[in-house]
């Protein structure tokens, strides 16, 4: 499975140094940082690392891909399945406090920054709204079934699928 280690996976198929890593987000970054460090060459522009990172998402395509737009690149390769996981806001920040240890207000912003990041990454790159139920095999709520039973029901998908 690939989510958070998926720009490491990039960097190592492109013989890149991993500290480019820290400079790359799932939203299009267009900080004064980003912008400074392409200028001279101390890291590669955004856009190059986006197209790097379809390639490696297309490579990979037989992996779990989550988020940078894997369910847009991978849509026309034959065989996979496309599954937006969502629950509501209190069942989100009590996941980041529990599992990150985050308090209320630092878990509020994380989610809210992460969810307008994601939303911006495939706005930018790829022109879709990330709401879109027509770029999923599958919408799951995962509050009621809660994460086992959500992983049941993603295996029975992706053995119905094979």
């Amino acid at each position: 499975m690939f989510d958070k280690n998926l720009i490491g996976k990039v960097l190592e198929d492109r013989h890149m140094p991993q500290e480019i890593a820290r400079h790359v987000h799932e939203d299009k970054d267009t900080t004064l940082k980003a912008l400074v460090g392409e200028l001279p060459g101390m890291h590669p522009s955004m856009r190059t690392i986006f197209h790097h990172t379809s390639d490696t998402i297309i490579k990979l395509a037989r992996c779990i891909i989550v988020g940078r737009g894997g369910n847009i690149i991978t849509a026309k390769l034959k065989g996979g399945l496309h599954v937006r996981l969502v629950a509501p806001e209190t069942v989100r920040l009590a996941h980041l406090k529990s599992h990150l240890n985050m308090d209320g207000k630092a878990a509020e912003k994380y989610l809210h920054d992460e969810d307008a990041g994601r939303r911006r990454y495939l706005k930018s790159n790829f022109e879709k709204d990330i709401d879109d139920p027509l770029l999923y095999d599958a919408v799951l709520n995962t509050a009621s079934p809660g994460f086992d039973r959500t992983a049941d029901i993603l295996a029975r998908m992706i053995a119905a699928k094979s």
